[in-house]
């Protein structure tokens, strides 16, 4: 194995820095003209082979269930990230090797895993309410950090196949960032007490938010993926629009005085309706 090849595998078993963009970038940036593929892809399989025997991706619920996963959220997300680059080139140095449904499933997990993270949050405020002591303080805006950087990471999962879709990871992040604005209130609106640690998390926390749901690429790959889910079921979509037309002849052809199949018709009219409106969302 060229020396070249072992430091990239090096930098993916090692990241050089615990942020996932920057540890990512340290590995893009050796890529070039690797002189021995095979070398590097069989690497990247025993990594990917050991990964999997270490629950990753997606590895979120052993951590729940022990109760370490305050801890462990940063670890789970550079290990998905690492994942991911590795499928990334495996693919890119190999097209025949499928999808990686696992891969599928990350920003679904995060959004679950923030839920979880936001009751922490909750009781947290609880307690800087009752006593503002600096490690209640430290707790709220430990959970509301930890929740801006699943927001943020598993938005960078997001994909045309992810289960997931930007419209939907857009209802649940703001859902989430509704409940992390109540909780730090009740601590910050009409108590007296100054937290200026919770309220600037908070602001960062709104800020990533709104930097995920305003990017171009965002709104992008929503249409992509709404443009994919209608091409995929075009059949039923043209005979939802034939049927409805069919409905509306019916209907016009009717006798006047006849009320219960014009209100019959009139129903399956909306429900076709309804259902072909659906088809303009992604699912």
């Amino acid at each position: 194995m060229d020396g070249l090849t072992e430091e990239i595998l090096a930098l993916i078993r090692e990241p050089v820095s615990d942020d996932p963009s920057e540890a990512v970038s340290a590995v893009m940036s050796r890529l070039g003209d690797i002189p021995d593929t095979a070398a590097l892809l069989a690497g990247l399989r025993e990594i990917k082979a050991d990964m999997r025997s270490r629950n990753i991706p997606g590895d979120t619920s052993e951590p729940v269930i022990e109760g370490v996963y305050l801890d462990a959220i940063p670890r789970i997300i550079m290990d998905d990230r690492m994942y991911r680059l590795v499928v990334e080139l495996e693919r890119r140095y190999d097209p025949s090797v499928p999808v990686d449904v696992d891969l599928h499933s990350i920003s679904l997990l995060y959004t679950e895993l923030i839920d979880i993270v936001a009751t922490d949050l909750r009781i947290a405020c609880r307690a800087c309410r009752e006593y503002p002591s600096e490690k209640n303080v430290s707790d709220a805006v430990r959970c509301l950090e930890l929740i801006r950087m699943l927001d943020l990471a598993g938005a960078e999962h997001l994909s045309i196949h992810s289960r997931e879709s930007p419209a939907s990871y857009r209802a649940k992040m703001g859902r989430n960032l509704g409940k992390c604005k109540e909780y730090v209130e009740t601590v910050t609106i009409g108590t007296g007490i100054r937290a200026p640690e919770i309220v600037n998390a908070l602001a960062d926390l709104t800020d990533a938010f709104e930097s995920i749901v305003n990017a171009e690429w965002y709104s992008e790959l929503q249409e992509e993926r709404n443009a994919d889910y209608r091409e995929y079921h075009r059949n039923i979509h043209d005979w939802l629009v034939r049927n409805i037309q069919k409905l509306n002849i019916e209907m016009e052809d009717l006798d006047p005085t006849d009320f219960t199949q014009r209100r019959y018709l009139s129903q399956l009219i909306t429900l076709s309706q309804d259902a072909l409106n659906r088809y303009n969302g992604d699912h």
